[in-house]
């Protein structure tokens, strides 16, 4: 008998390490796809500045110092978790290319509403580590390491986005004929600006993740910035 709960154990903790760590693969994977979109997505002189650029470019300075300190497992200072949250939001900023409509075969099978609310990979990539985030919280890969800052602010602010959105276009439709687009880009935008917020900050320091996303949120700031600079849109 005991032998039998001894081996149901192991399997479930063999389990409960698989689920973490294909957590922890989704994570990265969706935030890689999202910043292949910062760096793909050329912006003009216009809407973004040179002095909004140097601002990037020292939070991602701060995001490398971040990433290459030592103590990047267990509980994370308050500032490396507030941290990811901002280069998230920067990185997430930057995305708009390519966009899903222009995807062979994808773009034609999207309703116009929301192919016309311009969505990019970036969504994609939001949507895969949110389900990869709730699969690493549920097998315990937040546990010991205290409640993420800004989380609940973040679903607030998700949350009176969408409802405002709606209540805007309720208003503003009958006599105006709002276009839904107009009431989903905004509520899009939200959505994955409070998932990134929502995940990282909890999810830096644990088991696969570490400061992983610091890393790559900085270098993605940077090949952004070359990028524009080298192949500026006209």
């Amino acid at each position: 008998m005991a032998s039998q709960e001894s081996s149901t154990e192991l399997h479930l903790a063999v389990a409960n390490r698989g689920a973490l760590l294909a957590g922890a693969v989704a994570i990265h994977v969706g935030l890689a796809i999202v910043c292949v979109s910062a760096i793909y997505t050329g912006w003009q002189r216009a809407l973004v500045s040179l002095p909004q650029w140097g601002a990037m470019l020292v939070v991602a300075a701060a995001l490398l110092y971040a990433g290459f300190s030592r103590g990047g497992v267990g509980v994370q200072p308050l500032w490396v978790r507030l941290l990811s949250a901002l280069g998230a939001l920067m990185v997430l900023g930057l995305c708009y290319d390519p966009q899903l409509s222009a995807i062979p075969r994808l773009g034609e099978e999207l309703p116009a509403v929301f192919a016309d609310a311009y969505p990019s990979i970036a969504l994609v990539g939001v949507v895969i580590a949110l389900v990869g985030w709730l699969a690493y919280v549920g097998a315990g890969g937040e546990m010991g390491r205290g409640p993420a800052p800004m989380r609940r602010s973040a679903a607030l602010t998700v949350g009176l986005v969408a409802g405002f959105s709606v209540f805007a276009y309720a208003l503003l439709h009958p006599a105006h004929a709002l276009p839904g687009s107009a009431t989903l880009r905004p509520i899009l935008m939200a959505f994955q600006g409070g998932a990134l917020v929502g995940i990282l900050p909890g999810a830096v320091g644990g088991v696969g993740v570490r400061r992983a996303p610091h890393l790559y949120l900085g270098v993605t700031l940077i090949l952004a910035f070359v990028r524009n600079m080298v192949f500026p849109m006209q």
